[in-house]
């Protein structure tokens, strides 16, 4: 276990991928882990209508959107090129499959890019908040 400074230890185990578990101040946070989650969406309208969405509902604490993305990738054996806003989605691990199913109701794609990517380290006032924000219970 590497000691991280005041903020508490962290340790980490593989079980098919790598996981994390937290000790800040002594309050474990296994299972609720923080995570980004990131998510391309077509045009500003409807990014702003997931963002607004998931955060009201307390499944995301904060919701960035950036314009302007670029996106290159194959679909239905044919090389596309889309213009698209991306939303960087921070939430946690309890909450993440409410999450995942309410983008897919309210997105106009048939196969959305919806990916989670854990926070392994970061400000623990910061990832409190991120707790105290979202709705499951801890």
């Amino acid at each position: 276990m590497k000691k991280i400074g005041r903020i508490g230890s962290l340790s980490l185990g593989l079980d098919d991928q790598i996981a994390m578990t937290y000790d800040f101040k002594g309050k474990s946070c296994v299972g609720n882990q923080s995570l980004v989650v990131y998510c391309t969406c077509p045009d500003r309208a409807v990014a702003e209508h997931i963002a607004e969405s998931i955060v009201n509902e307390r499944l995301a604490a904060c919701v960035n959107l950036l314009q302007g993305l670029i996106s290159i990738y194959r679909w239905q054996d044919e090389i596309q090129r889309d213009s698209e806003w991306l939303l960087i989605i921070k939430t946690r691990h309890t909450v993440y499959s409410l999450l995942e199913a309410r983008i897919r109701e309210l997105h106009p794609y048939n196969t959305p890019e919806i990916i989670a990517l854990p926070i392994q380290v970061g400000s623990a006032t910061y990832l409190d908040w991120i707790a105290d924000n979202t709705g499951a219970p801890l």
